[in-house]
């Protein structure tokens, strides 16, 4: 473990607490002309700019933190622009994210800095790509905020235990693509006020992982997208997260009779089982009474006429993809009760001709999406934006067998997207 920052100049000329503070460093002739040269290079300084005005601001920087090192002082800072005399505040961030960056290995800990100037530092690293296990332990129990590492390399349980040292502080962590196991996940349940959650495509988690979050009480999202390990049993745990408002489990195969879990959800707004094969009718039961729901997906799974059925009580639905699941125009019956409906995407059904004189009570839907069915001119005549569809925007008649003829039954709406491409 290398030193800890280096102390500044202590200087106890303070204005009032409720002042700006503004931390000096030792402003030798070389930091000087370093941190100057650094300004110039990220166009961040004035002409007019003393290089002695080259100050860090930091706010409300506790007592504790100054007693290790970090002392406050209050500098007027003045600058002639255009002649006239104005307050200025010189940042001195710049420069100095720069020197941690390329200098991290010289810092032991960050955990007595303010927590933004931690975060800061956290997000330059990973955004350059520069952070690895050995430079992450500077941020243990930094309290810390958002941690995104999705898609970052050699994310494993070894980073997990700085990773949650952040306790309450941390709200948001995207670990996706990592190989983050359900061991690591043990004690997440110390980070209680954590917000949302992604570990998509982390294929070593499973039930066991799923049951350490069961108590993450004030989780409103969760993402586990292409995971072959989550079974229905597992999906029990869901039931305690009470206050999920977004919930992904996009290309799940094992979760089959797992949706009773989510009962419960009554705030749920959005859910995602796109590719879910495994989904049936019986799936969309327990579905029927997350009446908050206003985006499902449920594109390429097994689910019928007879399953949609039970979504006509969702008044709130607003965006509904079935791409490729086997329904006709017969779920339509049950559609139109969904007077909000906004977007609706039946590429790739089994749609014919007969019973599309349905969608004209749709009134309130704006996208609709009839690519790749067996539709003709004939079903034109029910989506004339004039007297049936009058909110209808973007229409996709990819591959049907559309007419010129046909189109003409369109004019006079208000689509602005219509796209024909004939077989």
């Amino acid at each position: 473990m290398g030193p800890t920052l280096p102390s500044l100049s202590l200087s106890a000329e303070t204005t009032n607490s409720r002042s700006p503070r503004f931390l000096a460093p030792i402003l030798t002739p070389s930091k000087v002309e370093y941190l100057w040269g650094e300004l110039v290079l990220e166009n961040k300084a004035n002409r007019s700019m003393k290089k002695v005005d080259i100050e860090v601001y930091l706010e409300d920087i506790p007592e504790m933190e100054a007693r290790s090192g970090w002392e406050p002082l209050f500098i007027e800072q003045l600058l002639t622009v255009k002649r006239e005399r104005r307050h200025v505040r010189p940042s001195w961030n710049c420069a100095f994210m720069k020197s941690v960056k390329y200098k991290i290995d010289q810092y032991g800990s960050f955990s007595m800095l303010p927590r933004d100037i931690s975060q800061q530092i956290f997000n330059e690293l990973v955004f350059s790509q520069r952070l690895i296990g050995t430079y992450l332990e500077a941020f243990r129990d930094c309290a810390l905020q958002d941690i995104d590492l999705g898609e970052y390399p050699e994310v494993d349980d070894s980073w997990m235990e700085v990773i949650l040292s952040q306790g309450s502080s941390l709200l948001s962590a995207d670990l996706s693509g990592s190989d983050i196991t359900d061991r690591a996940l043990f004690h997440i349940k110390d980070c209680e006020n954590i917000q949302a959650l992604n570990f998509n495509f982390c294929d070593q988690i499973s039930d066991s992982g799923l049951d350490s979050i069961s108590g993450l009480s004030n989780l409103t999202t969760l993402s586990f997208k292409r995971n072959n390990n989550i079974t229905a049993e597992g999906m029990s745990a869901l039931s305690g997260l009470v206050n999920l408002l977004k919930l992904d489990l996009e290309r799940c195969p094992g979760i089959h009779g797992g949706l009773v879990h989510l009962r419960g959800l009554s705030k749920l707004e959005a859910l995602n089982l796109n590719c879910c094969n495994c989904i049936t009718d019986a799936d969309m039961e327990p579905l029927s009474e997350l009446t908050n729901l206003k985006e499902l997906q449920v594109s390429s799974s097994k689910v019928t006429d007879c399953g949609v059925a039970f979504l006509k009580g969702l008044h709130k639905l607003a965006l509904l993809n079935m791409e490729r699941c086997p329904v006709t125009a017969a779920c339509l019956d049950s559609l139109s009760a969904i007077m909000g409906l906004l977007y609706l995407n039946l590429s790739r059904c089994k749609l014919t001709g007969n019973g599309c004189d349905k969608f004209s009570r749709l009134k309130a839907l704006k996208v609709l999406n009839l690519g790749f069915n067996d539709v003709s001119d004939a079903v034109l005549v029910h989506l004339n934006g004039g007297s049936c569809l009058i909110n209808l925007e973007s229409l996709n008649l990819d591959s049907c067998r559309i007419r010129d003829d046909g189109l003409v039954n369109l004019a006079g709406g208000s689509l602005l997207i219509i796209y024909v491409c004939t077989p």
